[in-house]
This record gives structure tokens, C-alpha cells and sequence, in this order.
């Protein structure tokens, strides 16, 4: 495999990838990508002997439209990001002027898989998807600044709980460590993520319960 730079308009997307993305994932995408440019050259997409996408399809997504803003466009999207307000104001207009030049040239790196077959292709598109693991929710309370986390787009209803039982934050008070917590994880049809997603949390989490409850009684 070689890695090489393409233009963007020298690539394909993938017609067939079975992933989507709702409209606010994909605004925390841009941002994320603006942020971190550097995560590009760190993860290349994957492409086949045509510059068709065979991983990083949303990357891609990503890049197209940054590389339809004007700069000014993008110094008010970065402005927004906690990370980019840490920086200072020389990695700031570093960080500008590598936009305002990349997208006077919108490029992206990419690795060759040329020796796959039509069956491995359709192999690596749903493996390169798939998600092992879970989150150390305790770790990431303890370690990472919570708003820096939901700009990665790590999000879960612990960040967003009211409820001091069910918030998972590192507080004077509270020593996360020494709490017992356990996590589950629902899979829901993608046409119910923006209904789930409107739901109060702690609502939601007390009708997850009172199911469970119902169901062991009888």
C-alpha cells in the first residue's frame, strides 16, 4: 500500500456505503476536522485503483465542505470550538493561514488498496465500520476536560445528566473513582436517533428502568 496526496475533485465517493450521518453529527464532524487537521495526515482514507472511497467516506464529506467556506466562514466555525480558544493567538493564525491555503487547493491523503478483491472490498467497507470496545466513562471523567470530549463528538447522557446520581463529573465533592457505575448500550433503527435524541435524559433513563422493573416482575 502507498500513501499519496489527491485533489478532492480526483475521488470518488462510495455510492454503496451503508453509513449515514445525521446533520448535527456532521457539523461536530466539520469542526472536529477544522480543529485537528493534522488527524487527516494521521488516518488517510482508503481508496481503490479508480480514487473510489473505500473508507472515509464522511471524511471526505467533511473536507467538500470546508473547502466551499471562505476563510471567514471558517475562523467563525473554529471560533466556536473550546479547543481552538485554547490555542494561542500565533497557533491560532497558524492554523487559519493553513485553511485559507489548503482551500485555494483542497487536497486529501489517501492509501492505495489495489490489491483487494471485488470480495474483500465489500469485506473491508462494513469491518472499517464496525466498533469494538466501549468507553471507560470513569477514565474520561477523571482525565479529559468534558467539554473538549463532546467536541470529539464522545457524547453520552452521563455529560448531560442534571441529576447528581447519574452525572459522571470530576467534582470536589464527589471522587468518581470510588462510585459504582455500570453502562449498557441501545441499539435503536437509525430512523428513531432524532426522536431518542430529544428526549430529557433523565426522563428517558427512568422509563429504561421502569421497562426493566415491568419485565421482572412477571
Amino acid at each position: 500500500m502507498k500513501i499519496k496526496t489527491l485533489l478532492l475533485q480526483e475521488i470518488t465517493e462510495n455510492p454503496d456505503n451503508p453509513r449515514t450521518i445525521s446533520d448535527s453529527d456532521f457539523r461536530s464532524l466539520i469542526s472536529s476536522v477544522l480543529g485537528f487537521p493534522r488527524m487527516l495526515k494521521l488516518r488517510p482514507i482508503v481508496v481503490d485503483k479508480q480514487n473510489h472511497i473505500l473508507g472515509g467516506n464522511m471524511r471526505y464529506r467533511a473536507l467538500r465542505a470546508i473547502a466551499e467556506m471562505n476563510i471567514t466562514e471558517i475562523e467563525q466555525r473554529l471560533s466556536g470550538s473550546n479547543a481552538y480558544l485554547r490555542l494561542s493567538s500565533r497557533d491560532k493564525q497558524l492554523l487559519i493561514t493553513d485553511w485559507a491555503a489548503w482551500v485555494d487547493n483542497p487536497t486529501i491523503n489517501a492509501i492505495f488498496a489495489n490489491e483487494l478483491t471485488p470480495e474483500q472490498i465489500k469485506e473491508f467497507v462494513i469491518r472499517d465500520n464496525v466498533q469494538h470496545g466501549k468507553w471507560d466513562w470513569g477514565m474520561l471523567a477523571n482525565e479529559w476536560d468534558e467539554s473538549l470530549l463532546k467536541e470529539w463528538n464522545v457524547n453520552s447522557w452521563e455529560w448531560d445528566s442534571k441529576d447528581d446520581d447519574l452525572e459522571l463529573r470530576d467534582r470536589s465533592d464527589l471522587n468518581i473513582k470510588d462510585v459504582n457505575l455500570f453502562s449498557i448500550t441501545f441499539t435503536f433503527p437509525k430512523e428513531y436517533e432524532d426522536d431518542i435524541k430529544a428526549y430529557d435524559k433523565k426522563e428517558l433513563t427512568e422509563k429504561i428502568i421502569n421497562i426493566c422493573q415491568s419485565a421482572e416482575a412477571r
